[in-house]
């Protein structure tokens, strides 16, 4: 369960740096760049924090997976 939630968050967190290279190419501005990291960082916790949830109440890892 930690090897999991720390590839899920391991994920989330090379998105939002993806995204803000991405950003710099298209020019848009650091505030924009750090909004969209944080959203897909947040979005990242809440995933997880329902996806564990799920695996704890319904023991079924593959649902999950």
């Amino acid at each position: 369960m930690t090897l999991a939630y720390g590839m899920i968050i391991g994920s989330v967190n090379t998105y939002g740096t993806i995204t803000g290279l991405i950003c710099e190419d298209f020019k848009f501005s650091l505030n924009a760049a750090s909004l969209f990291g944080a959203v897909f960082i947040f979005g990242g916790i809440v995933g997880s924090a329902i996806f564990g949830t799920i695996v704890e109440i319904k023991k079924n890892y593959k649902l999950v997976m």
